[in-house]
């Protein structure tokens, strides 16, 4: 996470060369941008390297992570967050100590965005958890129409099978991509539940009422 940080930085002075400061900043402002970090920080750099874990144990390693979420510093204007899914349980017995891990960055980074959201007049955050989904996933396959969710279909490329919708998992890490329709499917149908609940709402109210109120709102919802 803190590389592709330091990757946007590193756009965000290319753009400003090529479009000029002005131009380059209206368009880091009226972006969307969709963050889904934190699992190869916990997963890949913190418990397979002894020597982070000698420098922090879980919760102040989870602040690193948090405290390093500056795209709101950057100029982002609009940002969506996607949570940790039940990252212990990947293709495997679920390990308790991945899972805290995840559900802890999951609850510090929504409390970071809820600080700067408030501080911050005019971004549009929102958070949407998935942690809950996937562990679900894992534990009822055929709930969703899966038959195998421990074991990834295709992810060592020796084999291709016709049916990889059968599956959860793609290879040991990452989910197949009926997986990701249902997910993004969820996530989709939440923001116009949010969306017209509040809407109707606002038109319910007092007209006078600014719009910046109802955004608000909204995301608070979503958070």
């Amino acid at each position: 996470m803190l590389e592709q940080l330091e990757l946007f930085r590193e756009y965000v002075e290319r753009l400003k060369t090529i479009a000029g400061e002005t131009k380059a900043l209206a368009i880091v402002s009226e972006s969307l941008y969709v963050l889904c970090a934190g699992a190869d920080d916990i997963c890949n750099t913190y418990f397979t390297t002894p020597y982070r874990r000698t420098l922090y144990d879980v919760p102040s390693y989870v602040s690193l992570l948090v405290s390093s979420a500056e795209l709101a510093n950057l100029g982002a204007r609009r940002i969506a967050f996607v949570g940790l899914p039940p990252i212990g349980c990947v293709n495997r017995n679920c390990d308790p100590s991945l899972n805290h891990a995840a559900s802890l960055f999951n609850s510090k980074m929504s409390e970071e965005l809820q600080r700067i959201s408030n501080q911050h007049h005019g971004r549009r955050i929102a958070v949407f958890g998935i942690y809950s989904m996937v562990l679900d996933m894992i534990q009822d396959p055929s709930y969703y129409g899966f038959d195998v969710a421990t074991k990834g279909c295709c992810g060592t490329g020796a084999l291709e099978v016709s049916d990889d919708d059968r599956y959860v998992f793609w290879d040991s890490f990452h989910p197949t991509e009926r997986t990701y329709d249902i997910i993004t499917d969820a996530i989709v149908e939440k923001c116009f539940r949010a969306c017209c609940r509040k809407t109707l709402s606002f038109l319910l109210r007092d007209r006078a009422l600014h719009h910046s109120v109802i955004t608000n709102t909204f995301l608070q919802d979503l958070v």
